[in-house]
């Protein structure tokens, strides 16, 4: 049970940002839209894509942590929507969730075994959701227009996904591709992405999908 407003139209958002997140997880690479919605108290260091997904995913019964931009802010704000537990500096968490990092130490220090799970217990591992500057799905023949931006693309691949995906990320470092494939090695241990953008545009990273930069850098 979460601080929700239990009316129709916030239980409502709830379930259908629920099935956004399985659309996503359940086929990598496929930008799915998270719709508009504003929390009964919304507060100004929870972006509402984000919002909406922390909304869906915690409960009194789950952890999480914070990194990125007013990460601490963020985490006072995420306990008083959810009700969840923010976890102790050096435990893991359930959900982690990163609001537009500067740089990539501020991603780097929940790609650690620390978050990964065990091999008895793969599940233990760490959904990761990014809120980022910008998220969106790519054909090659917009990959000139793409140029305009600062951006770079990622090659998907692998369950879930019909040959190749093409997606164009702004707002999150490359070293991160290094790092997650560095965690996804010891599969099925590993953690789960959720990329989001601030107007909802949401994109799936499971620990099985192969992730590479691009043809070309845009």
């Amino acid at each position: 049970m979460t601080n929700l407003d239990e009316s129709s139209d916030g239980v409502y958002h709830t379930q259908n940002v629920f099935r956004q997140l399985l659309a996503a997880m359940s086929e990598p690479g496929r930008v799915v839209a998270i719709p508009p919605w504003s929390p009964p108290d919304p507060s100004p260091f929870v972006s509402p894509p984000l919002a909406s997904i922390a909304l869906t995913l915690l409960d009194r019964q789950v952890t999480f942590a914070t990194g990125g931009s007013g990460q601490q802010a963020l985490a006072a704000a995420l306990q008083t929507l959810t009700w969840a537990k923010a976890a102790e500096p050096g435990s893991p968490a359930e959900y982690v969730f990163i609001q537009e990092p500067t740089d990539a130490q501020e991603i780097r220090r929940f790609l650690s075994p620390l978050f990964a799970g065990e091999l008895l217990n793969p599940g233990q591992g760490a959904l990761i959701t990014i809120l980022v500057s910008r998220v969106q799905a790519v054909e090659p023949t917009d990959c000139p227009e793409l140029s305009r931006i600062a951006t770079r693309l990622w090659r998907m691949s692998g369950p879930g996904i019909p040959g190749t995906r093409l997606v164009a990320v702004s707002g999150l470092e490359e070293d991160w591709i290094r790092r997650r494939e560095e965690m996804v090695r010891d599969f099925p241990m590993g953690t789960d992405f959720l990329l989001v953008d601030h107007e909802g545009h949401l994109v799936g990273v499971p620990r099985h999908t192969t992730l590479h930069q691009g043809t070309r850098e845009v």
